[in-house]
């Protein structure tokens, strides 16, 4: 696509989010390009799927954006923006194999990607998720696999989740799960290779069937029919 720099392969890494920063500040320098239009130089529109997995992304590398701090000696600049809000038509965002693990570096910039549905963030080192719904509220496909998770905490207000991968995390019990039971749309839970499905496979996933539909049961209207019961 023309907004795209040749030289870049969609299996992009890193630089491409940070691409020409140089020249990104010089455009705010620059009296003739108004503060807006120098925004859109690197807005990158025409991706829909973008693939950064095993960058060796961190804490450091820039997810968050700049702090004011950066530019408290150029008052003339704006505050850098997170860099995934440059891809507006995002749909697909693969970060796994990495090493991030705050929330705040993970999901920066995405709640203004009104078409992302799915977030691959397998083997990070994320461990607590309480305010993910801040960020990623229609989100349909969340993959968490190999993280550090011990609760479901905050993925209960992702009430456009479908599917959710938990495996080989560190969930020890039924009580941890509660919370996504109450997801209306949620079909497909991965749960295998955490410390509740260790002891009998077979009796932890009768288990979870059943919290699932004692908790849906709770939730349904009062004016709910046997077939509805049915359906959960």
């Amino acid at each position: 696509p023309s907004d795209i720099p040749k030289r870049q392969n969609l299996e992009m890494k890193l630089s491409l989010i940070d691409e020409d920063t140089s020249k990104e500040e010089y455009s705010y320098k620059s009296p003739d390009i108004h503060e807006e239009e120098a925004k859109q130089l690197f807005v990158y529109s025409s991706i829909s799927k973008l693939r950064l997995s095993t960058c060796a992304i961190g804490e450091m590398s820039g997810l968050r954006g700049r702090s004011k701090r950066h530019f408290q000696h150029m008052s003339s600049r704006p505050k850098k923006t997170p860099p995934f809000s440059r891809f507006p038509n995002l749909v697909s965002l693969n970060l796994s194999h990495n090493e991030i693990f705050r929330v705040k570096s993970a999901f920066a910039g995405l709640s203004s990607l009104p078409m992302l549905s799915s977030i691959d963030l397998s083997y990070n080192r994320l461990s607590r998720l309480d305010d993910v719904f801040m960020f990623i509220g229609n989100v349909t496909e969340l993959i968490l696999t190999g993280n550090e998770i011990t609760s479901t905490r905050g993925l209960d207000r992702l009430f456009s989740l479908e599917h959710l991968s938990l495996s080989e995390n560190k969930i020890h019990n039924l009580s941890d799960i509660v919370g996504v039971a109450k997801l209306p749309f949620l079909m497909k839970l991965d749960l295998k290779d955490n410390p509740l499905m260790m002891d009998d496979t077979d009796l932890c996933r009768i288990k979870v069937f059943n919290l699932f539909r004692e908790v849906r049961c709770k939730n349904m209207p009062k004016n709910a029919t046997y077939r509805d019961m049915q359906s959960l």
